[in-house]
């Protein structure tokens, strides 16, 4: 990451199923991992790390729209993974002074973002996202 200002952090096992049939797994990629980013990052003196959140994290919420104040109520092992990953980036700001921001993603386009089960085209939707994260992470 050496001359990397910002990183944008995507990775993550997303499918609620799999993480659920393999905890480990998805604790690896999505717990583990991040903190290897936030490491990497910090080693390298990077500015801002932008990871991604989840809606997830929210549960069956208490109330609705769901909104940051309300408590995290993770009812999978993905959400609760990906809690833990916004967790590491609040500690890397706190005892490090590593910018991090949290996206709480929700899915606004009502599919489920799983390649074999959608008819998303993904290859859009990547393009879309790859422009609007960009200016996301300089703070546009």
């Amino acid at each position: 990451m050496q001359g990397v200002d910002y990183v944008l952090h995507q990775a993550a096992v997303t499918s609620v199923p799999r993480s659920t049939r393999n905890p480990v797994a998805a604790h690896q990629s999505n717990v583990t991992g991040t903190l290897n980013i936030l490491l990497a990052a910090q080693e390298a003196k990077v500015r801002r790390v932008v990871y991604a959140g989840s809606t997830a994290a929210y549960g069956d919420a208490a109330e609705l729209p769901n909104h940051e104040a309300l408590l995290p109520r993770p009812l999978s092992a993905y959400a609760a993974s990906k809690l833990a990953g916004e967790a590491y980036c609040q500690a890397f700001w706190r005892t490090h002074g590593l910018e991090t921001v949290v996206l709480r993603y929700f899915n606004p386009l009502f599919v489920q973002f799983e390649p074999e089960r959608s008819s998303v085209d993904y290859n859009k939707l990547v393009v879309t996202l790859d422009a609007w994260t960009e200016d996301t992470a300089r703070g546009i």
